[in-house]
């Protein structure tokens, strides 16, 4: 009997000062054997700001705690946006033994970028991210998700606006999803926060949708995205969580957004050749720069195809193909 495999693509056409610079970030969890794990810090700041990051500390939940170089940018990260720097901070850590309630693994820097219209004086918050991972039985050498889309993003006033982070687990864990409060000093949810009236986010796609925007301005909300194992006799345990702190810049827009033309979701046989087309074309006829991720494509064995970046002046198109293997198996859809 084939085993079938659900899938759902989704394509996207003590520090010195203390100063105005975290924007977003989160800590991704790779487990190396062992009690051993790697810490993948990612932050998004402000490019110009006095309170530069060229180190953090990383707590890992047991008591000790590191301080971590910048390695991106040959240490001095890198400038993705007008206004919008990307740091990355990566350290390993072996654990002394295994904790029945796990650990959590945490940073904490002075202070979030001032002006979010949603954190009250939000220049004097610490920004706080955390991940929590789980040595139990049950959860053997499970890493955190892997987040596709960079948690920096644009909306339109008075229109609706749908992100989706592209979380993608390696090991094929089921995961769900809620918003949750921002974090501010020692991870206590920070005071009058409030999530904007509109927004929810889908527990099983983990879309996060706001409708729709009234205020123009930055905006700030943390997406709790938590990891579940199935059990042999079909129930489920929760293994680890991540906590994504983004932030959303609302803007006037004139123009509308491409339109993309693919498949919602597909059931595809291991062996099987699954290939169709993606076409993004502008109402407006402005020109189209179309890419793709997620899950399949960042497979080892057999990944997937998708040409990328395909730019045209009003219509773009590529054909996504891949052929599955057994060990592409899961529950989780892609």
């Amino acid at each position: 009997m084939r085993k079938l495999l659900p899938l759902v693509l989704i394509l996207f056409a003590s520090f010195g000062a203390q100063a105005t610079h975290n924007r977003a970030g989160e800590i991704r969890i790779e487990f190396l054997g062992g009690l051993t794990i790697r810490a993948i810090v990612t932050t998004y700041t402000v490019p110009d700001s006095p309170a530069d990051r060229p180190f953090l500390e990383v707590r890992w939940g047991d008591g000790n705690l590191d301080t971590v170089i910048r390695s991106n940018g040959g240490g001095d990260g890198v400038v993705i946006l007008p206004g919008v720097k990307k740091n990355v901070y990566i350290s390993e850590h072996t654990y002394a033994s295994s904790s029945f309630s796990g650990y959590t693994i945490s940073m904490e820097d002075p202070n979030r970028n001032g002006g979010i219209l949603n954190i009250p004086n939000s220049v004097n918050v610490p920004f706080y991210i955390e991940t929590h991972i789980d040595f139990g039985p049950f959860s053997g050498s499970s890493s955190t998700p892997i987040l596709l889309n960079p948690p920096i993003d644009d909306a339109c006033f008075q229109r609706v606006y749908e992100h989706n982070p592209g979380a993608f687990d390696p090991d094929g864990d089921s995961l769900s999803y809620e918003l949750t409060t921002c974090l501010g000093e020692g991870g206590i949810p920070i005071d009058n926060y409030t999530i904007p009236p509109g927004a929810t986010i889908n527990a099983i796609t983990g879309t996060l949708t706001w409708d729709s925007p009234q205020q123009q301005g930055e905006f700030n909300f943390a997406i709790k995205i938590i990891e579940w194992r199935r059990l042999e006799d079909g129930s489920y345990v929760e293994i680890g969580f991540t906590i994504r702190d983004m932030q959303v810049t609302v803007l006037t827009c004139d123009n509308n957004p491409p339109i993309v033309h693919t498949i919602d979701e597909i059931c595809v046989g291991v062996g099987d050749t699954l290939e169709f087309l993606v076409q993004a074309w502008d109402p407006d006829g402005d020109p189209v720069t179309l890419t793709g991720n997620g899950g399949p494509l960042e497979q080892t064995v057999s990944p997937a195809t998708f040409n990328q970046p395909v730019a045209a002046q009003d219509t773009a198109e590529s054909t996504f193909r891949w052929i599955p293997q057994c060990d592409h198996v899961q529950l989780q859809p892609y």
